[in-house]
């Protein structure tokens, strides 16, 4: 809890990640109703105690950490909250949840354990995967036939298919199981390399469980919702036009989702009309055309990781030679380039950056020749360039590198509209600076920010349910200029249930706060080099709460809600 003074340093937000973690670590939210209502309670009681200190007497960074505090209490509530009815009808198909979670929490509070009993409970495990398998498949209308292996539509679905499991909604249980199943193989390996009985009488016990468990999983995944590993139908839950309003005001915007789709619709326009110039500078009156052009100008197999370490060091000579920002000797020395999976790259089929290294995507040698040929169109010489500053410097890898010596505590806070939109914000800087060697470059440039932009139009418009997974696919191919494959992969993470709604919007939009932001105050009030420094060391928080930090002119209070209109000027 929050003592008196609790606010007088920056340790704050460090507190109260470190209680999250707590938390987090003890209650499963995810698969006992008693405990979710348990962790409501807490969070209701520490956003009680944060709201009784003295907002007036503190300095002006604690005031925003105050404000940053608030409202994560305040959308962890809303996010517990409206995960309740999803877990209240989940809880039927998992009638094992309630022993694993137990068994769970008594080895956390060390309490006596009874080996005998406990392998009772675990072999019962099984009976309650088959009930509920069977459950299931009388909810989705299809029971197996375990002579012939075949499915068969029962006479109960064809009256009552009201009652029929959606793909979503399996998806949904098959990752609770996922979660049942890893919870309960923690629990076995704690005591069975040090308690003498406990293999005796657990190991026949605990395997035929943990089988059923993941065979369970599977037959949700697979039969149920029709996909595998990360084939198959495109599936996910929108979250709807009341929720995903609330998760824009979380991020300090004050604007609708349809005000948000039409900045990412006149910012679209924009780059379609620059990709003709650059194209007809190529000789191209289309400009789909000539970006297929730049597509099948790659690098040989192999040499991937090393045209990505070149382009790293012209973006970090570009920047420090017009002293646009401070890099760090050790951020321009040590970081990693690997590459991705092959595996993997169905789900992440671009670079990326993950703790402390740049992951490239490329062709592999186990890959079918048609997905090689697509990774390596995909990730071609032109549009890779500005990839690379997106994700090295002076995008994400200087950006860690900075929070993680300044204000790591605020980590708590990380929002794409700051993560994603510092890297954005460059790619709309290095534009305006001539980063690009020719047409080439431009439209390389270009697919990407337009592809930035399509994020905003084409999952905003799915969580209001006006556009579909396919169309969304259709209109990354036909529009963007994606390879099919590769569009559906990036669709695919859009509308996980595991991804923030509002995760893709935040590239674009928040670039262009931070653009907004940069017109305001260079050099009218400090240099472009003080500008980004600055930035650097403030963490990831919400860019109009970076802004207030900046300008102190901005006023502040305890129930601070966002008035930036950021974009209606430009």
């Amino acid at each position: 809890m929050l003592c008196g003074s609790a606010l007088a340093n920056e340790s704050a937000a460090r507190r109260l990640l470190a209680d999250f973690q707590t938390m987090n670590s003890f209650y499963s939210i995810n698969l006992s109703a008693e405990d979710a209502k348990a962790y409501g309670k807490w969070l209701d009681r520490r956003l009680a105690t944060h709201e009784k200190q003295d907002f007036s007497s503190l300095k002006r960074s604690n005031q925003i950490d105050y404000i940053l505090i608030r409202n994560e209490l305040e959308l962890n509530r809303k996010l517990l909250d409206r995960d309740r009815d999803h877990l209240a009808s989940d809880l039927q198909f998992l009638p094992f949840a309630k022993t694993i979670v137990q068994l769970d929490k008594d080895r956390r509070n060390a309490s006596a354990l009874n080996d005998p009993e406990a392998a009772r409970q675990v072999a019962a495990i099984v009976e309650q995967v088959k009930d509920a398998r069977k459950y299931a498949e009388k909810k989705n209308g299809t029971e197996v036939d375990k002579d012939k292996n075949e499915e068969t539509e029962t006479d109960d679905a064809k009256t009552k298919s009201e009652f029929k499991l959606s793909k979503a909604e399996a998806l949904r249980v098959a990752n609770r199981v996922r979660s049942a199943k890893g919870k309960l193989e923690k629990w076995y390996k704690h005591y069975v390399n040090y308690r003498p009985q406990f293999d005796w009488w657990m190991k026949k016990p605990y395997e035929a469980a943990n089988k059923s468990l993941g065979e369970y999983e599977k037959f949700l995944r697979e039969k149920i919702a029709g996909t595998k590993e990360d084939d198959g139908p495109l599936i996910g839950e929108p979250v709807g036009m009341e929720f995903l309003e609330e998760l824009i005001a979380h991020e300090f915007v004050p604007y609708t989702a349809e005000e948000l789709i039409a900045i990412g619709e006149r910012e679209f326009s924009w780059c379609v009309e620059e990709a003709k110039k650059a194209a007809k500078e190529m000789g191209f009156k289309d400009r789909l055309k000539a970006l297929e052009e730049i597509k099948n100008i790659y690098v040989n197999p192999g040499t991937q990781d090393e045209l990505v370490a070149r382009y790293a060091k012209e973006a970090i000579d570009f920047v420090e030679e017009r002293e646009l920002v401070t890099v760090p000797y050790l951020c321009k020395q040590h970081y990693d380039v690997d590459m991705i999976d092959p595996k993997v790259q169905q789900k992440i089929p671009y670079a990326m950056y993950s703790g402390n290294r740049v992951v490239v995507a490329y062709a592999a040698g186990s890959m079918e020749h048609d997905k090689k040929q697509m990774a390596m169109r995909g990730n071609n010489l032109h549009a890779t360039r500005i990839v690379t500053a997106h994700e090295v410097v002076p995008g994400h890898h200087l950006q860690r590198f900075m929070a993680n010596r300044y204000r790591s505590d605020r980590n708590l806070f990380g929002t794409p509209f700051y993560i994603e939109g510092w890297a954005l914000y460059w790619e709309i800087r290095l534009w305006d600076l001539g980063f690009a060697r020719g047409p080439e470059d431009k439209l390389g440039m270009l697919f990407w920010r337009m592809h930035r932009c399509a994020r905003i139009i084409v999952s905003l418009k799915y969580h209001l349910g006006q556009m579909t997974p396919e169309e969304m696919v259709d209109f990354l191919v036909n529009e963007v200029g994606h390879e099919k494959a590769q569009a559906r992969s990036e669709v695919r993470r859009y509308i996980a249930t595991t991804t923030p709604a509002l995760y893709q919007a935040g590239y674009m939009l928040g670039g262009l706060q931070f653009l907004n932001m940069h017109n305001q105050l260079v050099p009218k009030t400090m240099s472009e080099r003080e500008f980004h420094d600055r930035i650097l060391k403030l963490g990831s928080i919400p860019v109009e709460l970076i802004r207030a930090s900046l300008d102190e002119t901005i006023p502040l209070s305890a129930d601070y809600k966002a008035s930036w209109r950021f974009y209606d000027k430009q």
